[in-house]
């Protein structure tokens, strides 16, 4: 069990503590799956896209920033 998880921004964008929670559950149990998979699952689950509509994921993107404490680790 990870501890009380927070909202977080990422990338200009808020994410609320159930998106975070979402992000986190899908990385354990998604492990096998490589940084960029995890990304694009966790954009396509969030609906996050850029403004040309094609899916905001990328290496580092939310999913692939998770720290060992699992949480997405955010620059600001």
């Amino acid at each position: 069990m990870h501890g009380s998880i927070e909202q977080q921004r990422f990338c200009g964008r808020e994410f609320s503590a159930e998106e975070v929670s979402l992000i986190q559950e899908v990385v354990d149990t998604c492990g096998g799956v490589s940084r960029n998979e995890l990304a694009k699952t966790v954009c396509e689950l969030l609906d996050w896209k850029r403004p040309n509509g094609g899916l905001k994921a990328g290496v580092p993107g939310p999913a692939g920033t998770v720290g060992r404490q699992g949480h997405p680790e955010t620059s600001g």
